[in-house]
This record gives C-alpha cells, structure tokens and sequence, in this order.
C-alpha cells in the first residue's frame, strides 16, 4: 500500500496519463494509415474502371500495347509500366512488325518464351504479387530499373495458366504493399488478358484477308 506522502504514487499518477495519450497516439497513427490505405483503394478502382473502357476499345495490337503502357502509366502516375508477353511462337512479335507501333511503346513491351523463367510464382495464379522491388528478381520483367521501391506484378490469366505479366513500379517504396488490396488489380490483369485476345484474333482475320494461307505472300487485290 502506498503511503500519502510516497513519491511512487505521486509518479504512477503520472505515468497513467502518459500511456493513455501513448496509446491515444497509436490508434490514432493506425486509423490515419488505414483512411490513407482506403483511400487509395478507392482511387485507384475508380482509374480502373475508366482504363479498362479505353482498353476494351483498342482495335489493333498497337492501340493496346499503347493504352497499356503509356495509359496505365498516365493514369495511375506510376514510374514505369511493362507488359510481359508470352509468345514462344514469336507469333505476336510477327504481327506487331506488320503494324506502326512506336519504338518508345514496343521499348516497354516484353516477349517472354517462358513465364516460369521470370516469375514461377505466377505462371498458375490469377493473384498479383506485390511488395518491394528487387533488382535481381525483377529486372526481367521491368523495362527500366529503380532505386528501392515498389512493384505490382499482374498475371494476365487465360484457361488457367498466365499469358503475361503487367508490371507496375514505383519509386514510392508505401505505393505496392502486401496488405493492399488486390482484387480491382487482379480484374484489371483479366481485361488486359481479354483484350489482348480479342486484338490478336481480329489481327489474324486482317492478316489472313492480305496474305495467302500457303505462301505467306500479300494478296494481290
């Protein structure tokens, strides 16, 4: 028991006070950090839903590679962006050289033999990997390096397997965390995959309508 005139009851007193406004501070540092987390969320569905209208409505492999890595870039002010194809018949490099694609858009364009060599992790997941930037994991997969900071990886799904890779980076090391949500990005890799569909068939149909199917040579028309 503490006597009257005990200085330690004096000091626990004190002490009580300092802690609630220690723990007082803490919830309030934890609910700033979850607002600025919502926030961005909301954010960035809302950039979403206006680039995947803009992508659903490319006609041509060029129109695509450049609403993907220069509007996505643009619209979610991002440091780089870099679409990572799969094309091991180097059948998508054969079209895009019939088409006038501008060197610094095809610069951020990957043609990948193998998603497993870059990124095994997501060869079979429609689930983003997000979290820091390592150069010796990502420099595959990134069409220019950064110092620190942080990536989104986003398989481009298809039949069950992954078809590519969108890579966002950040200089911002806060900007791709693990505890961000993820599902609007997963959304947004399954329009990228859709539409990169839909333009490679509407680009076969125009290639085979001015080519002959034996020779390979342009239709006289």
């Amino acid at each position: 028991m503490t006597k009257p005139n005990d200085p330690r009851g004096f000091a626990d007193g004190v002490r009580r006070p300092v802690e609630a406004e220690d723990a007082n501070a803490a919830l309030r540092e934890r609910f700033r950090t979850l607002l600025e987390q919502v926030t961005r969320n909301e954010v960035l569905l809302r950039k979403t839903q206006e680039r995947e209208l803009e992508l659903l409505r490319a006609t041509t492999l060029t129109e695509l590679y450049e609403r993907t890595v220069n509007g996505l870039r643009d619209a979610y002010s991002l440091d780089h962006v870099t679409l990572n194809l799969l094309d091991p018949q180097q059948e998508l490099r054969r079209m895009i050289a019939t088409e006038k694609c501008a060197a610094s858009v095809l610069a951020q364009v990957h043609f990948l033999d193998s998603i497993a060599k870059y990124a095994p992790q997501l060869e079979t997941t429609t689930r983003p990997w997000l979290g820091p930037y390592k150069l010796e994991v990502h420099r595959g997969l990134l069409a220019s390096q950064i110092r620190g900071g942080s990536v989104a990886l986003i398989p481009l799904p298809r039949a069950g397997r992954s078809i590519g890779i969108l890579a966002f980076a950040s200089r911002d090391p806060r900007r791709f965390t693990r505890d961000l949500a993820s599902d609007f990005l997963a959304h947004l890799g399954v329009i990228v995959s859709i539409c990169l569909e839909n333009t490679v068939n509407r680009t076969r149909l125009t290639l085979s309508g001015v080519t002959d199917y034996l020779t390979g040579l342009h239709n006289r028309r």
